[in-house]
């Protein structure tokens, strides 16, 4: 259950995604049969490339915090196996 409620929350972060990408399919599909117009096709051309555009801004954000996340667990990490190093010196003066 709680897996389902995973997908479900991923899905509604997305939705403007999926909802362009059902969108783009079905004028295209009414566009190669003849039915949808050229401006209908267009626009949703605009749309799904603005929509891909947010999402990349959304990616490259996230790729940015995950960055700045690592590189303060590296920096402390560095800091502690310092303070390990040391303490095994100290011990072994004693």
């Amino acid at each position: 259950m709680h897996k389902i409620f995973s997908v479900l929350k991923d899905m509604l972060l997305n939705i403007e995604l999926y909802f362009t990408i059902i969108i783009a399919i079905g004028l295209g599909i009414c566009n190669f049969i003849g039915y949808a117009p050229s401006d209908w096709v267009s626009s949703a051309t605009l749309a799904a490339l603005g929509v891909v555009t947010i999402d990349a801004l959304r990616q490259r954000h996230n790729s940015k915090k995950i960055k700045d996340q690592l590189l303060l667990l590296n920096s402390q990490t560095a800091s502690m196996s310092e303070k390990i190093s040391l303490s095994h010196l100290i011990s072994f003066i004693c």
